[in-house]
């Protein structure tokens, strides 16, 4: 079976938003070996791509919460997902006075970003109108996109089509739970082993990701 490596871009960067050369080599001794690597990341495809350019690593990217993965091998959207025109009106309409950005790929767009908002402002909206919207807060802003899919559904249509085996590399829980925790899953954060099951904890290995890298590579 083909196998995938999936982990958050943060885990890859370090203080100056560089990647290492160990780092990268390892990638690429994975990457000969038939690996697929992909990046999970709350960035624009663009600007993760653009570390992609004097030594490619990366075979997908998926982005916006699971909004879309990029197929970067084939230069290609392989799942997008919009929101709605009716939906983004009414949530427009409705924060009149709220600065909005809004996020276009193929002049669509795919996600709304809420600046200085909580999303228990708009939980009356959505519950009210019944309005096909996944909402995350980070930091003091909040975004929206179109709840036909999220991180976890999205991959899932990745490894099933390709038939892919997975490997989770997370930088916390919250992305290592998308995916049942077994010996194949690695967190790299130990403050977040004491949110863990006990019975979970002895399938969480506590490395950097050069570590793993190493061992997935052995």
């Amino acid at each position: 079976m083909l196998k995938m490596i999936v982990t958050n871009f943060e885990n890859l960067i370090d203080q100056d938003e560089a990647i290492s050369s160990k780092t990268m080599l390892l990638i690429d001794d994975l990457r000969r070996k038939n690996y697929k690597f992909t990046i999970v990341t709350r960035r624009d495809f663009k600007e993760v791509l653009s570390y992609n350019k004097s030594y490619p690593f990366i075979d997908y990217i998926v982005s916006s919460f699971g909004s879309y993965i990029y197929d970067v091998v084939n230069e290609k959207f392989f799942y997008l997902n919009y929101l709605s025109s009716k939906d983004i009106n009414k949530i427009t309409n409705y924060l009149k006075n709220k600065t909005i950005e809004k996020f276009f790929i193929e002049e669509k767009v795919y996600q709304l970003k809420i600046n200085n908002m909580k999303k228990v402002s708009l939980t009356k909206l959505l519950n009210e109108e019944k309005m096909n919207i996944n909402y995350y807060q980070l930091t003091a802003n909040l975004y929206l996109t179109s709840n036909k899919s999220n991180l976890e559904q999205s991959l899932n249509k990745l490894i099933k089509n390709k038939k892919y085996e997975l490997t989770v590399i997370a930088y916390d829980t919250i992305d290592c739970s998308l995916f049942a925790i077994s010996e194949n899953n690695y967190v790299l954060k130990s403050s977040t082993l004491k949110n863990l099951p006990k019975q979970e904890k002895n399938y969480i290995i506590e490395e950097n990701i050069d570590e793993v890298l190493t061992k997935l590579n052995i």
